[in-house]
């Protein structure tokens, strides 16, 4: 007979180290299953993001489109993919957690030890991994089928740089996520053989990349303006501001309820804390590069509900709205987007069209969020406010800044009408914005809604 979704929340509750079904305590085997990966925040591979049920949603597909118009512009922001974590991280892991299984003499966690140096080589510290690479590829040839003719016409052209701008950071995670995306759509252009992944892609430390006179351009003051903001590293790190909440949290009653429950589970065993944020980390990369649930499904739904909300609340105040200066940074971004807006307007039919594809991080994708207005609760994510944001909040990383988790501004032209529509892009869906009110906007009033969200923000003087 099954369980009732309230049962089992209540059963999940109450146990640490089981699965939603059985224990795996004595070695049972736990039923296939994965539920969790709705909790794995920013670790979240793109095809198991959340559904995003915020906003009235459309799906990004060409017959959605209204009719009598096509693409003339597309400006997209993309996270690069799925990647292994950096061996400083893995180092720390474990050392952490083969102490650990050293005391609690777990089955499964030392079936994850046994395999470590094979799933997480030190050669591929913070590199791509074959599913960010098939994630771009995804990506592309999604884009690729809203507008064909509109790659065809800017890749065969002569200068084709002069319609295609590729922007990357200088991480080989970011340029090895540009280099899977466009080796797809130049595939699908000339319709020949797709490059494959291989290792040698992803390691390549470079300036920048060339695909067939299609430039990647190394931008850092878009896509990691953090790295060189004086203002955000005092406050950051000096300040230690950005990690106030979330150093708090640890010593609320529910991070002490849950270590309870897990001394309780072990014997008494007083786990640290550092600890089960290693086991959660681990469980995300291990679900995410190689789709394993053994260890992931070992914890109970509160233990995800509750670590989920930690990494949530260290990004809303290092990227997102903790801080004003979090998404200021991403100003050059907007403004430029809106340059390029303009320009591709006033150029109208007498081109092929343009596209702008940008590669960053989720430290640049979230404050781009955030100057537009997305994902803002009513009520600030805190230390204290677990019981309030539990299942009940806006700001869920997971949601929307999964690996690849990507925006665009689309523009669309019509022969019939000179008007011109707009729509904003999140993650492969339309969004419906409540300040819009449209899925498919007149861009004139929709560019004035774009640049109120700067103004009162110098783009110039943010990190002064």
């Amino acid at each position: 007979m099954a369980i009732s979704a309230q049962l089992l929340q209540v059963c999940c509750i109450s146990l640490f180290f089981i699965g939603p079904y059985q224990s795996t305590l004595n070695g049972h085997q736990t039923l296939p299953n994965d539920w969790f990966k709705k909790y794995l925040a920013t670790k979240t591979p793109y095809a198991s993001k959340p559904e995003d049920f915020l906003y009235d949603q459309r799906p990004w597909i060409a017959s959605e489109i209204p009719k009598g118009y096509k693409v003339l512009h597309i400006d997209a922001l993309y996270r690069h993919g799925t990647r292994f974590p950096s061996k400083q991280k893995l180092l720390v892991w474990w050392e952490q957690l083969s102490a650990l299984n050293r005391t609690i003499d777990n089955e499964i966690l030392a079936e994850t030890l046994s395999i470590w140096n094979q799933s997480f080589p030190n050669h591929r510290h913070y590199t791509l991994h074959k599913t960010g690479w098939t994630e771009h590829e995804n990506l592309a040839a999604n884009m690729y089928k809203m507008a064909p003719q509109l790659f065809k016409s800017i890749l065969h052209a002569t200068d084709r740089q002069s319609s295609l701008h590729v922007l990357s950071s200088h991480k080989i995670r970011v340029l090895g996520s540009a280099r899977a995306f466009l080796s797809q759509l130049l595939c699908l252009v000339e319709q020949g053989k797709c490059q494959s992944y291989q290792l040698w892609k992803v390691l390549e430390d470079t300036a920048g990349l060339t695909y067939s006179g299609v430039e990647v351009q190394v931008n850092a003051s878009q896509l990691r303006p953090f790295d060189s903001c004086s203002r955000y590293e005092k406050l950051m790190h000096e300040n230690e501001a950005g990690s106030s909440e979330y150093n708090k949290f640890f010593i609320s009653s529910h991070w002490q309820a849950l270590k309870r429950e897990i001394s309780g589970h072990f014997n008494g065993y007083n786990v640290a804390d550092a600890d089960v944020l290693s086991l959660y980390q681990l469980c995300a990369f291990d679900l995410a590069l190689y789709g394993r649930n053994k260890l992931c499904a070992n914890f109970s739904e509160y233990f995800f509900e509750v670590l989920e909300y930690v990494s949530d609340l260290k990004h809303y105040y290092k990227t997102g709205y903790g801080f004003g200066i979090n998404y200021h940074l991403a100003c050059p971004i907007l403004e430029d987007m809106l340059f390029k807006l303009d320009k591709a307007v006033q150029a109208g039919g007498s081109t092929n069209g343009s596209v702008v594809l940008r590669f960053g991080h989720a430290e640049t994708l979230i404050p781009l969020l955030c100057l537009l207005g997305l994902y803002k609760d009513d009520v600030p994510l805190t230390a204290r406010s677990f019981s309030l944001h539990r299942n009940a909040r806006k700001f869920r990383t997971g949601t929307f800044s999964p690996f690849a988790g990507n925006i665009a501004l689309v523009l669309y032209s019509s022969h019939r009408s000179e008007n011109v529509l707009v729509s904003i892009v999140l993650n492969e869906s339309v969004l419906k914005l409540p300040h819009a009110g449209c899925h498919y906007c007149d861009y004139t009033a929709f560019r004035e809604l774009l640049a109120n969200r700067l103004k009162g923000i110098n783009c110039n003087t943010v990190c002064d």
